[in-house]
């Protein structure tokens, strides 16, 4: 399995420098075309070689020479074909570039129990495993859940950072499980107060630890 995760990754590693690499080399392709070959087929124009070590007279009189020799027209359109595709691949493989930037999924920490969005999904669970229990749960109980559903919905990249944002994480993760552990005792009238004070009490670790995670990710 290991390995398995390990070619993959090695595999996506080259994809990704591929998708650097394409805009490089169309744009030197073309370069190389459009200042180097192509001068020297249709006989006009100015070479890198001109541009680079010649003075400007020397660049208007080659401009300006009537004895060049032109290519004919179906050969200049051919010319024309090879740089129109160059350019639309140099455009492409920008377009790919962004892609594969845009859609770059972020190493996960080893020691992550959660990761993306899987919080704020667990907490809207618990949200909706709440309400099931309307009758029996307080107010208090009911805006406590709610509010970290709330706080979790804005909280994405969960399961990537150092030490210090995972342990933080990892506390959410406990309590999260420890919330859903309770749901069922609520419908016990003997112990629902417990139960309530246990999910309350969880519910503010959890907003502690965002707040935390917040300022350790900023560092």
């Amino acid at each position: 399995m290991n390995r398995k995760k390990a070619e993959a990754k090695r595999k996506k590693f080259h994809l990704n420098r591929i998708a650097f690499l394409f805009p490089i080399i169309f744009y030197a392709i073309y370069a190389v075309v459009y200042l180097i070959i192509f001068p020297d087929a249709y006989g006009t124009g100015l070479h890198l070689n001109n541009w680079l070590f010649n003075n400007p007279e020397h660049l208007l009189s080659i401009l300006q020479n009537p004895g060049k020799v032109i290519l004919s027209t179906g050969k200049l359109w051919a010319w024309k074909i090879l740089l129109y595709i160059l350019w639309t691949g140099f455009i492409a493989s920008l377009f790919y570039l962004g892609w594969t930037i845009q859609n770059k999924k972020p190493e996960y920490h080893p020691q992550a129990v959660l990761r993306g969005r899987e919080p704020y999904q667990k907490a809207l669970q618990i949200n909706e495993e709440i309400k099931a229990h309307e009758y029996n749960v307080t107010r208090e109980v009911k805006t406590a859940v709610r509010n970290v559903m709330e706080y979790l919905r804005n909280e994405s990249d969960f399961g990537v950072g150092d030490n210090s944002v995972i342990a933080c994480e990892r506390k959410i993760a406990n309590c999260l499980k420890t919330i859903e552990n309770n749901i069922p005792a609520l419908c016990n009238t003997k112990t629902m107060g417990k139960t309530e004070k246990i999910i309350i009490e969880n519910c503010k670790t959890i907003q502690i630890n965002l707040k935390l995670r917040t300022e350790r990710k900023k560092r």
